[in-house]
């Protein structure tokens, strides 16, 4: 059962996937760029993210690593920095789901996400793709799927008892 979502926490695919798991109440982490550096500037602490301060190893490698599999959402195409994450998976031979943009609606890509979860009985899920200065749309698009996905995964709760009954008694 999936239990963290993993990025290095830059704008676009990967702040989506945080801010979905932030908004899901559900464990985040991951290593980002030296400094907390992203593309639009510096990466707030509210995300729970590593600083990588290795110089052999990338910040998207050590996610790759770290995490039990990886997402890697590109539009029609893969991009550089989705293209060397797939890579390193292979070359780590850990598995790995394509998500094409273009291709999946945000439902279908969270039901091929939830039964790639189920079937490689993944704890921790890497999720990398392009950031905004590349595709305008990664943010929304990644957040609708991580969302969904994360609703999936919640689990249960006991006979008997409702979310609203779980709600009420954990506040009272």
């Amino acid at each position: 059962m999936l239990k963290q979502i993993i990025c290095s926490g830059q704008a676009g695919s990967e702040r989506a996937a945080l801010d979905a798991a932030i908004g899901c109440n559900f464990d985040h982490g991951g290593f980002c760029l030296r400094g907390r550096l992203a593309e639009d500037g510096h990466i707030a602490q509210h995300y729970q993210l590593l600083s990588n301060e290795q110089e052999t190893i990338t910040s998207a490698q050590a996610n790759v690593e770290f995490s039990d599999a990886s997402a890697i959402f590109y539009p029609a195409s893969l991009l550089n920095l989705q293209e060397q994450v797939l890579l390193h998976c292979i070359s780590q031979q850990r598995p790995y789901k394509l998500i094409d943009m273009e291709a999946l609606t945000p439902a279908q890509a969270a039901g091929c996400l939830e039964g790639f979860i189920q079937a490689h009985t993944i704890e921790r899920l890497n999720i990398t793709g392009p950031t905004l200065n590349n595709t305008p749309t990664a943010y929304d698009y990644t957040y609708q799927v991580v969302r969904q996905l994360l609703h999936s995964c919640q689990p249960l709760p006991p006979p008997g008892q409702t979310t609203l009954t779980l709600r009420w008694n954990q506040n009272s």
